[in-house]
This record gives C-alpha cells, structure tokens and sequence, in this order.
C-alpha cells in the first residue's frame, strides 16, 4: 500500500465512521497524505542527525530544503517513496562528503564547489529561458559567497556540507526546468 493508498483509506475509515462528510474526503485524503509524508520524511532525517550527532547539519538542510523550495520549485518524485529516498539520501549523500574530503583539500573543494553552484544556477537560467526565480538565483549566489568568506572562521566540514546541499538543490531545480 502507498502513501496515497493508505490516506485514501484512513479517509475512507473516517467517512464511515461518522467523522466526515463524503464531499470532504478528497481533501481530507490529500490533506492526510502530506501530513504523514512529512511526518516520516522529516522524523526520519531528523533521527538519521541524532545517531550521527549531526544536529547543526540535519537543521541546515531542513532550512535549506524548506527556503529553497519555497522559491522555486525542485524536482517533484512520482510517489512518497521515490521522494523519501532522494530526500533522505541527499541528507546521507551530503553528510557523507563532507566528512570524507581531507582536510588539505578542503578549502580548494569548497571554492570550487562554490563556484560550480554559482555557474550552474546562472547558466541554468539563461538554458530554461529565466524560469529560476530571481530570489532563488540571488540567495543561492548569497550563500555560496558567505560560504567562501567564512572559510577561516568556520568548520570546513560544515561548509562542504552546506555547498554540497546547495548543489544537490540547484541539480534538482535544473532537472525539474527540463522536465517541464
């Protein structure tokens, strides 16, 4: 059963149980299907920061996540699993190189991914005939320069962290303009 199944038929219960009108239980369905993905995605990454000690970097790409969707709208999976198992494995994905790059390499890797992130949304816009909305194009360019600019102030792990959440967001901003 999925996702959408599944809040179909708690809607369902809820009809029949008296707790509803039948003219209700499309959006009460739909309204119960987003409450409990968010429920499990965000529960979920949310563990996956506490066995890894991770809770400065799980609130991060919850922020980010929440602020860049909201300016501009990423890459949409087909059903709750597909987009739990990006979500949750573009947390893992990020966590992962952070922790991985040596730390003589680091501030190159951060520069570089900077500038990656800076290229793709500039040029991603001009290929999809300007549909990256313009406050996600100057946030994205705000935070990849903070980011350069904190290099002697601030844990390189963090910041590789952070750019390689930002690329993971513009890759799925670019890959939903080309679906369109």
């Amino acid at each position: 059963m999925n996702m959408k199944q599944f809040a179909d038929w708690l809607s369902e219960k809820l009809y029949l149980g008296g707790r509803i009108r039948v003219e209700e239980m499309d959006d009460i369905s739909f309204a119960l299907e987003v409450v409990l993905s968010h429920i499990i995605s965000f529960g979920t990454i949310l563990l996956i920061g506490v066995i890894f000690d991770k809770s400065i970097e799980t609130l991060i790409f919850v922020f980010m996540f929440g602020l860049f969707r909201t300016l501009n709208n990423r890459y949409h999976a087909e059903t709750f699993l597909q987009c739990f198992l990006l979500t949750v494995g573009s947390l893992l994905v990020s966590l992962f190189i952070s922790e991985i790059i040596l730390s003589q390499f680091q501030k190159q890797f951060i520069i570089l991914l900077s500038i990656l992130n800076i290229i793709l949304v500039v040029f991603s816009n001009s290929a999809y005939k300007h549909t990256i909305s313009m406050e996600y194009i100057v946030l994205m360019i705000a935070l990849n320069v903070v980011v350069v600019a904190c290099i002697a102030i601030i844990d390189k792990r963090l910041l590789i962290y952070i750019e390689t959440v930002a690329l993971i967001l513009i890759i799925s901003t670019v890959f939903s303009k080309q679906n369109e």
